[in-house]
C-alpha cells in the first residue's frame, strides 16, 4: 500500500511492482515529481532496468535533462532485457531529445585549479573530461590558493560544445609606497584629501556592490540546490546523488554568507568617505606695511 500525503510518499509495503504501477499512473495525471519518488523507491528495492527507464522518463518530464540522460542511457545499455528491447525505440527517441537540451563544456588553464561550474565543485584541473552542462548560460569559475579567482559567464549552445580557458593570475602582496616628507605651510590645501577620501569612498562601493552580487548569486544557487537535494532525499536519508547536492549546497551557502559580509561593511565605509569630503578652504596671509601690520583672511567656502 502506498499513500501520498502533501507530496511525501510512504511506503508501508515495499512492493516494487506496485510502485511502478503507481508511478505510471501518478504519469498519466501529470504528477510526475511524485511518481518520480515511487520509481526511485522501486529501484531501490529491485534495480530493474524498466525500473530506471522510468526514472529517466519521469526526470524528462521534470526538466532533469542530466540525470534524464544518465538514467536512460543506463537503462538503453541492457539490451538484453525484454522489456528494455520492445520499448527501444522509444527510448532512443527520448535520449535524443534529452540531448537537445544539454551541451559540453571543455574546461582548461591552470593546474591545480579547482573548477566550479553553476557553484558546483566538478575537479581539479586537467579535467579528465568535458563537464555535461544544461544548455545556456553557465556560470564558470576556478580557485586556487595564492591566485586571483575569475568568475566567468559562458553561452552553451543546445548539442554543442563550448572551450573554457581558466587562466589565473598570482595574487602580488602590495608593495608600501615611499612617502616624501611633506613641507610646511601656513595652510594645507584640503583639496588632495577630498581627491583620495572620494577615490576610497567608490573603491569601497564597487567592493560592496561586487560582494553584494557574489552574495546574492550564490544564494539563490543555494537555495536551486537544496531544492534538488530535498528531491533526492526522503525519510531522513539521501541517495549517493542527493549526498554531493547536499555538500554543493553547503558551499554555496558558505560562500554567498562571506559576499554579505564584505559587502556589508564596504558599502557603510564608502558611503561614509564620500560624505565626510571637505568642501571648505581657508587660507591665511600675513603682510608687513609702512604703516603697520596687516591680516588678510581668505577662502573659498
Amino acid at each position: 500500500m502506498v499513500a501520498t500525503t502533501f507530496g511525501v510518499v510512504e511506503a508501508h509495503a515495499a512492493d516494487p511492482e506496485a510502485l511502478v504501477l503507481e508511478g505510471i499512473a501518478l504519469r498519466k495525471d501529470h504528477r510526475d515529481l511524485e511518481a518520480l519518488r515511487l520509481f526511485r523507491l522501486a529501484y531501490a528495492e529491485s534495480p530493474r532496468p524498466r525500473i530506471r527507464a522510468q526514472i529517466g522518463l519521469a526526470e524528462q518530464a521534470l526538466g532533469k535533462w542530466i540525470e534524464a540522460e544518465v538514467d536512460v542511457s543506463a537503462a538503453l545499455a541492457e539490451a538484453s532485457d525484454p522489456w528494455i528491447e520492445k520499448n527501444a525505440p522509444t527510448l532512443r527517441a527520448a535520449l535524443t531529445s534529452i540531448r537537445e537540451h544539454l551541451g559540453w563544456l571543455e574546461v582548461t588553464g591552470t593546474a591545480g585549479a579547482m573548477v566550479f561550474v553553476n557553484g558546483v565543485a566538478r575537479g581539479a584541473l586537467p579535467l579528465a573530461q568535458p563537464v555535461r552542462v544544461v544548455a545556456g548560460t553557465v556560470a564558470v569559475e576556478g580557485r586556487k590558493e595564492g591566485f586571483v579567482t575569475k568568475p566567468v559567464v559562458v553561452d552553451v549552445p543546445p548539442a554543442g560544445t563550448v572551450q573554457h580557458v581558466v587562466a589565473l593570475e598570482e595574487t602580488k602582496a602590495p608593495v608600501k609606497p615611499v612617502v616624501a616628507p611633506t613641507p610646511i605651510r601656513e595652510a594645507p590645501p584640503p583639496r588632495p584629501v577630498s581627491r583620495v577620501s572620494t577615490l576610497g569612498g567608490f573603491a569601497l562601493l564597487s567592493v560592496g556592490l561586487t560582494g553584494l552580487v557574489i552574495g546574492t548569486w550564490y544564494g539563490v544557487q543555494t537555495i536551486r540546490l537544496r531544492n534538488q537535494r530535498d528531491e533526492h532525499c526522503t525519510g531522513g536519508s539521501c541517495d549517493p546523488y542527493g549526498g554531493a547536492l547536499d555538500s554543493d549546497a553547503r558551499s554555496a551557502g558558505w560562500v554567498s554568507t562571506v559576499g554579505f559580509a564584505v559587502a556589508i561593511p564596504a558599502l557603510v565605509a564608502g558611503t561614509w568617505l564620500l560624505l565626510r569630503t571637505p568642501s571648505t578652504e581657508v587660507t591665511l596671509q600675513a603682510k608687513v606695511a609702512p604703516g603697520g601690520s596687516t591680516f588678510v583672511l581668505g577662502g573659498t567656502f
